[in-house]
């Protein structure tokens, strides 16, 4: 299972596509965070910009946009060793087809969580923009972006809030 996960672990990091919804993501969120002119969810106004029920709104309104694009990540692990006939020549050698699924999903699961770390990245850089509004940010709480990235692994023990 661990050699299916390492090799789509460095595919997808090698691919582009991951980064690119890394991108899209960070820069909707540090667009949020630094201006006043561009609004996820509902208005803040008298509420910091990086306050951890802002950040886990965004988390929560974003996930929905990264579903899209975990489609997509899915998918294209699914399809990859189908597309390019290997399957046939990989299914013929000594393998567990169990350990091939689940090494496979793993690393898609683990690449998917990628693009949804934009959030904190562009929250986190949103306050150092220079037309952003030092008056808007009070300090950061670490626990408003671990919370919120534990409330999308919640089913997983070690990231769970107790």
């Amino acid at each position: 299972m661990f050699l299916f996960l390492k090799k789509e672990l460095t595919t997808w990091l090698r691919s582009p596509m991951v980064w690119i919804f890394f991108l899209v993501i960070a820069l909707l969120v540090l667009g949020a965070v630094s201006s006043d002119n561009i609004q996820i969810g509902g208005a803040s106004t008298s509420v910091k910009k990086n306050a951890p029920s802002v950040i886990q709104q965004y988390y929560g309104i974003m996930s929905l946009i990264a579903l899209l694009m975990t489609t997509a990540v899915m998918n294209a692990t699914a399809n990859r060793d189908f597309d390019s006939g290997f399957s046939s020549i990989l299914f013929s050698y000594p393998i567990k087809r169990s350990a091939y699924f689940f090494g496979k999903f793993l690393g898609a699961y683990l690449i998917a969580l990628i693009p949804l770390l934009g959030i904190s990245f562009g929250a986190l850089l949103g306050p150092l923009m220079p037309w952003a509004d030092p008056n808007r940010f009070g300090p950061i709480y670490w626990e408003g972006h671990l919370q919120a990235c534990s409330a999308l692994g919640s089913r997983i023990p070690l990231l769970s809030a107790s």
